[in-house]
């Protein structure tokens, strides 16, 4: 009840204050924000984060500075809501922090990056307005605009965006941010380099959601997926064995609902499952994907009523 006095008062603290000792400070104005993000008033909050900037850029109170926990805590507020506003209201803050001299960092852009997404609702539009703004980190980067390089913590929201989306064309796009991802990663930047969720989200972006695509949509998904999963196997990202599991059991997965029926997808299915007995991940959700798209008795020691409790405990050994 106490805090939420102080975010009631917070509004017409300027004038109570320049009429008695009491000073205020940035952290209580930053305790306000909190208390009117619990109650789910985010318009509250960035109401208490406005006045902030209006005392700040007058000099009415010397105390009074918004920082990054004041435009981090609004734009997270903003980002966690299902309003279509959010983007805008985020992406409006951006600007608002180079006003007041808070320089924008990777919490930043990690929260400008979700909101774009979530208040497009899976659209293509929200999607590529993120990577538009992730690109954009890199321009300003290299003509010394800015100090922050795009980082590959940004890509994969912007990935797991396309994944989650109904866009029939997303496994293209989330394969063309993956060869930007790697271009930039050959060209020094470190901080891009894709790691073992970047190549799981272009993955699902291949099998989630592909029904409706034709023969041909899915045949190159299933390219699409096959190149990624070499190239996730060349990378390094799966040195720990115990890593190649879900990757595995993804492309067992993509055998089943993008190649039709016969020798190919057998072959596929079959090869993949193998070299999971060979390095033993094999647990119960790959062994329940190859027995739904493979015939079991193709595979030596086994035949249509094993279960995972008959496999040889070396094809499992390496599951936690």
């Amino acid at each position: 009840a106490i805090l939420f006095k102080v975010a009631e008062d917070i509004h017409d603290s300027s004038s109570r204050c320049q009429k008695s000792t009491k000073i205020l400070r940035t952290k209580n104005f930053n305790t306000a924000i909190r208390v009117w993000l619990q109650a789910g008033q985010v318009h509250r909050a960035e109401s208490v984060l406005e006045e902030m900037e209006r005392l700040s850029s007058h000099n009415l109170l010397k105390d009074i500075r918004p920082d990054h926990l004041s435009f981090h805590s609004v734009m997270k507020g903003w980002a966690d809501t299902n309003s279509s506003l959010s983007g805008e209201r985020v992406e409006s803050m951006l600007e608002r922090m180079r006003e007041a001299n808070v320089s924008p960092n990777l919490v930043t852009y990690q929260l400008l990056t979700k909101a774009l997404i979530k208040s497009a609702r899976g659209s293509r539009t929200g999607i590529e307005k993120a990577e538009m703004t992730l690109k954009d980190m890199d321009r300003c980067y290299q003509t010394k605009e800015s100090h922050l390089r795009p980082h590959n913590s940004l890509a994969n929201i912007i990935l797991q965006g396309w994944s989650r989306s109904d866009d029939g064309m997303k496994a293209i796009k989330a394969h063309s941010l993956l060869r930007w991802m790697t271009h930039q990663s050959q060209n020094g930047n470190d901080f891009i380099k894709p790691n073992h969720a970047t190549y799981l989200a272009v993955m699902n972006s291949c099998v989630r959601a592909c029904m409706k695509l034709s023969a041909k949509e899915k045949r190159d998904n299933f390219r699409i997926i096959l190149q990624t999963f070499e190239e996730f196997s060349r990378s390094g990202c799966m040195k720990n064995v115990k890593k190649g599991n879900t990757p595995c059991r993804i492309m067992i997965n993509a055998c089943k609902v993008l190649l039709p029926p016969g020798n190919e997808q057998q072959h596929h299915a079959k090869a993949i499952f193998e070299h999971c007995c060979r390095v033993g991940i094999v647990d119960q959700p790959l062994f329940r994907a190859f027995r739904n798209v493979a015939d079991l008795e193709s595979v030596k020691g086994l035949n249509r009523s094993s279960t995972f409790s008959d496999l040889p405990k070396e094809w499992t050994q390496n599951i936690a």
